[in-house]
């Protein structure tokens, strides 16, 4: 059933992939085209939900952009590692969403009812489609922000990658443009927003880029928001200073995969993870979570304990040893790490006023909801947060867009 399950996410993936590809070929289109032209800035899951979203608005009425800097659909929530088919996370293990018919599920901390049943709605059609798959709480490490509450917050493991659950959402949105590889400097503010932004191209090298939106959503981590130059300017002072104030953790993430012909490393991994995908508390990691089983390769993803500033180093010989499979060495085929400056919230904005900045929803939005600013920071780290703060970006942007009489 694995294998059936695993095969679909693969089909899933090519479809997909397809659909991108079509939209990124378009390119930048005429300005006059389309009245009213809206840019989302970052592909991870918040950009995605939140593109998604405003297509379900708006319709065909709007010109929907998506401009992301990695070179595909990332973030901390689908960063990836590859090893032939073998696709592994780099961010998030798994996606957490509440059980809406659980008497428990009350609306609160900016996750309004409307969220909570449709943060839902969208994992069960995401089951639908063969991309996620429940994975029991007792098969997960009980760490600090893993939510583990039996029948109230349910979770969910990616049948392929959770990469592949964002580049979904994002082709559900059926944007007019997606442009991935591309980096967002600045941008300048008179009747319509003038971004500007630098093109990696296949060289290396990098191209300017500058187009004019008549509303702007960044989905991306409060310090890489306000890093854009511009940005807290054009917000009111007192929102600024608020997301100034949020605090992530910063941890390194170390993905190891591990050749499995004899299906020795599988059996060095049974020994470790007995019948369970994560541990804590090994060799003072964080995490470490167990991908594949019965192929070629297998991998092993660890997670660094949280710093407050600069994330540690994470070797392959560190992981190894922290799950006491130095024996495994010669097997490695492969490694990727990365080093995320913001990983898990530590306060978001809830934590710092105890009613979300000009009552508009779980987001950020200059006084015109032009300029609209959504993510876990304004609300909780989880699939269930980022719906919220997606859904309250869209109905901020719709209702600016209202406003103005379009």
């Amino acid at each position: 059933m694995r294998m059936m399950a695993f095969a679909r996410a693969v089909s899933a993936r090519s479809a997909t992939a397809a659909a991108l590809a079509a939209y990124a070929a378009r390119g930048d289109s005429n300005m006059d085209e389309q009245p009213y032209r809206v840019l989302v800035v970052g592909a991870g899951l918040g950009g995605c939900l939140a593109a998604k979203e405003l297509r379900r608005r708006f319709g065909d009425a709007a010109e929907l952009h998506v401009w992301e800097r990695a070179t595909y659909t990332a973030g901390r929530f689908g960063a990836v590692a590859k090893a032939g088919e073998l696709h592994v996370d780099l961010g998030a293990q798994v996606l957490s969403v509440v059980d809406p018919g659980d008497p428990r599920a009350l609306p609160g901390h900016g996750i309004t009812r409307d969220a909570l049943d449709g943060a839902w709605t969208e994992v069960q059609a995401l089951e639908a489609r063969g991309l996620v798959e429940p994975v029991g709480d007792e098969q997960l490490a009980p760490t600090e922000e893993r939510l583990l509450w039996p029948e109230l917050w349910r979770q969910y493991a990616a049948v392929g990658s959770l990469s592949d659950v964002c580049a979904a959402l994002l082709a559900d949105a059926r944007p007019d443009a997606v442009h991935f590889g591309r980096r967002v400097d600045g941008l300048e503010r008179d009747a319509t927003f003038v971004v500007a932004a630098a093109q990696r191209d296949g060289d290396g090298s990098a191209t300017p880029a500058r187009a004019t939106f008549d509303a702007v959503v960044l989905a991306v981590p409060a310090p890489d928001a306000l890093a854009i130059d511009g940005v807290a300017d054009a917000l009111p002072s007192e929102l600024a200073d608020l997301v100034r104030r949020t605090r992530y953790d910063a941890r390194t993430a170390t993905a190891v995969f591990l050749r499995d012909d004899d299906g020795e490393a599988s059996r060095v991994l049974d020994r470790v993870f007995g019948g369970g995908v994560e541990r804590d508390g090994l060799g003072g990691l964080e995490l470490v979570h167990r991908h594949g089983r019965g192929g070629p390769v297998v991998a092993v993803v660890a997670h660094s304990a949280a710093a407050a500033a600069v994330a540690p180093q994470l070797s392959v010989a560190d992981v190894l040893a922290a799950i006491d499979a130095a024996a495994l060495r010669p097997l490695v085929v492969s490694s990727k790490t990365v080093r995320w400056h913001c990983a898990q919230m530590i306060t978001p904005l809830e934590a710092l006023r105890p009613r979300n900045p000009v009552d508009r929803g779980p987001c950020v939005c200059d006084d015109s909801s032009t300029l609209v600013l959504a993510g876990d920071y304004c609300t909780q780290s989880s699939f269930l947060g980022a719906y919220a703060s997606s859904l309250a970006a869209a109905e901020a942007v719709h209702r600016g867009y209202l406003r103005r009489g379009w």
